[in-house]
């Protein structure tokens, strides 16, 4: 799932958790699709819109101060989705407010059973 938009109180200074920033999660989820694929039935893989829950879940538990670790939650928990193996999670921000770049990003991989462990 690519480009999913949130306006969130978001971020380390005080006018972008005071006015709210526009933050963009992209979503892979990695999983055995065998059965899906021979079935062509929604209930053998995993449904984007319990992915995309997930998403929205955390983004409104609190008002995230670093991308890492809104991704880093983010993908801990669609790890716990049946079916997901590992969720690749990348935020990110355009409004920087910095010379010299448009965006930054990060971006965090959690594999089940692995969901405490550190993000790359």
């Amino acid at each position: 799932m690519e480009g999913m938009e949130f306006f969130t109180p978001h971020g380390t200074h005080p006018a972008a958790r005071e006015l709210g920033t526009h933050l963009w999660v992209n979503v892979v989820v990695e999983l055995d699709a065998t059965d899906a694929i021979q079935s062509d039935d929604l209930e053998d893989t995993v449904d984007i819109s319990d992915v995309y829950e997930v998403v929205n879940e955390v983004i409104e538990t609190k008002a995230w101060r670093l991308l890492e670790s809104l991704a880093g939650h983010i993908a801990a928990r669609l790890v716990e989705l049946d079916r997901v193996q590992r969720a690749i999670v990348s935020a990110e921000r355009h409004d920087t407010g910095r010379p010299g770049f448009r965006a930054y990003r990060a971006e965090v991989t959690r594999d089940r059973g692995a969901a405490a462990s550190k993000g790359s």
